[in-house]
């Protein structure tokens, strides 16, 4: 096949002689399909190599592009583990639960074998239907759908986006003094307003699969006007920009405010599905999300609305990124979020000293993601005792504070029961910051305090800080920027003597090889985690650490 698919793409003048002996030379090491490797390096375009493959297997294709505006089925994670996705290479587009049939993205629809055993493997799978996609495509969509990663097809996918459309003259980005010191500062001049002329529908190639769930919402009928009536122009193009803008922000931030911008989006959409927010509202809270903090040069939460001395500086703030972005294609309801976020059910907040119902519920859902995670992620508050002290500050309606509480399933109880005191703390060590903030989430919803380290050095200066206050230690095995092995932190405490009532747990989201397990057996390590899953493994590491 390798030799087909090349010397078809050499007649048909897409690639030369030269290249394809290149890629050739390529896939000896790389032991990968011979169009992924023309694709990766640029030789060949995803669209002619899907076009392609469909064409020879009869199936539909979608391209990255397409995969990354669909509407996923939200139960087909359900179906298929994140652990095969990975290690197959798939992704399940849809699930008949009453046919037992599984849409499933695949790179290699060639390989009957591993879908015959997915057969297996799978539960009530009785026919499997293929849908051809670039494999960077399917390692994208994978990070989005199982782990939250909002930006991943920004991460895997970068794109060259003209800033300038909503750059407004003379503003800059952010204040000097939340970027690291060596970050360009750039003012943007000149700015014209961002419009494109593609329709925000017209986004469908012949031969590739239009349709997501087979409901109402599709990639053919997304929503393209606003409730004023005004059409969205270029509003993919917009949000694009958005995101990139937004995760170069982001990336500069450091300790728990990195990623912040991700999670508050991130919450704001679970909150706003509770709410049964439509689709255009969902947008307009998802785009004030990602813009929130520009143009603050520092961070404001809940709790700096009720500090006076900070009075001016929310008074100041409160309205800056409405300001910002005033002349943007932003929607009158994006912009009113912007307006709003630091006003408050009970009339204390700013600019205008709102009450009630005349604040926009996104403005209010927005203020609550925002603090909270400023409590849980920044400050390491668990979230038991944040969810208690935002209720105590009398900003936010029950019926707000009880669906966040539903939504991350905080155990209020335990933080009532021990007068919001912290019982249990302790130290996650992983490289994988995405599953660093789930456990962290998790662990915090049940009122265990924890310290986030990306390497073993970091944990053990926290150790070092913290003291016998630390309880435990949950460690990736597989820490490969680390100097340090977990292995050798255990050992040290050991062989010293210090921290004696600290317990280590050891998880891989691989499998775990049994010199690594007699290790850790030998170390006395209280649990081992192969596989690891955080929804799966999380009720078991409780309750041990609660025994």
């Amino acid at each position: 096949m390798a030799m087909k698919i090349g010397e078809y793409f050499v007649q048909l003048g897409k690639i030369t002689r030269e290249q394809l002996a290149k890629a050739l030379d390529m896939q000896k090491t790389q032991k990968t399909y011979l169009g992924e490797i023309l694709v990766s390096e640029k030789m060949l375009s995803e669209n002619d190599l899907l076009t392609y493959l469909a064409g020879i297997f009869n199936l539909q294709y979608i391209t990255s592009e397409k995969l990354e505006k669909m509407t996923i089925q939200s139960n087909v994670a359900q179906v298929v583990p994140e652990r095969i996705a990975e290690t197959k290479g798939i992704f399940p587009l849809k699930y008949s639960f009453n046919e037992g049939k599984l849409t499933l993205l695949t790179h290699a629809p060639q390989d009957a074998k591993m879908l015959d055993e997915l057969k297996i493997i799978l539960d009530n799978i009785k026919v499997i239907t293929p849908v051809i996609a670039y494999s960077k495509a399917i390692k994208a969509i994978i990070f989005k759908q199982y782990k939250g990663d909002l930006i991943a097809f920004d991460r895997f996918f970068p794109k060259n986006v003209d800033m300038k459309g909503f750059i407004p003259v003379g503003e800059a980005v952010l204040d000097k003094d939340i970027l690291k010191q060596d970050a360009p500062r750039k003012v943007l001049k000149d700015p014209k307003e961002f419009t494109r002329n593609t329709s925000f529908t017209q986004i469908i190639n012949q031969g590739e699969i239009l349709q997501s769930d087979g409901g109402d919402t599709t990639i053919t009928n997304r929503v393209n006007k606003l409730k004023n009536g005004v059409t969205i122009v270029g509003h993919e193009e917009f949000l694009e920009a958005i995101k990139v803008f937004t995760s170069i922000i982001d990336s500069i931030r450091e300790g728990g405010f990195k990623h912040h911008t991700q999670r508050v989006v991130g919450l704001c959409m679970k909150l706003g599905k509770a709410y049964k927010m439509n689709e255009v509202d969902m947008n307009d809270l998802i785009i004030a999300a990602y813009l929130h903090d520009a143009g603050k040069k520092k961070h404001l939460s809940a709790f700096d609305i009720k500090d006076k001395e900070c009075a001016d500086t929310v008074i100041k703030y409160s309205s800056a990124g409405a300001r910002l972005f005033a002349g943007c294609n932003l929607s009158k309801q994006t912009k009113s979020i912007l307006s709003n976020m630091y006003e408050t059910v009970n009339g204390a907040g700013f600019p205008q000293g709102l009450k009630g119902n005349d604040i926009p519920i996104g403005a209010q859902i927005l203020l609550l993601a925002d603090s909270y995670d400023y409590l849980t992620q920044v400050s390491s508050i668990p979230a038991p005792t944040a969810y208690f002290r935002m209720k105590a500050l009398g900003f936010f309606t029950d019926k707000l504070l009880d669906t966040l509480k539903e939504e991350l399933q905080i155990n209020t109880l335990a933080a009532a029961a021990t007068g919001n005191a912290v019982k249990i703390a302790g130290i996650v060590v992983t490289e994988n910051r995405d599953l660093l903030d789930e456990i962290a989430q998790r662990f915090s919803a049940q009122n265990i305090q924890i310290f986030t380290a990306p390497q073993i050095e970091i944990a053990a200066l926290i150790l070092k800080k913290q003291g016998d206050t630390i309880n435990f230690i949950l460690s990736d095995i597989d820490v490969k920027n680390s100097q340090f092995t977990p292995f050798k932190l255990i050992n040290a405490i050991r062989t010293k003597g210090i921290f004696p009532k600290l317990q280590f747990f050891l998880f891989s989201t691989g499998t775990i090889s049994p010199q690594n397990r007699d290790q850790a057996t030998q170390m006395k390590a209280a649990g081992i985690f192969p596989n690891f899953n955080s929804s799966k493994n999380m009720p078991e590491l409780l309750s041990m650490l609660r025994s």
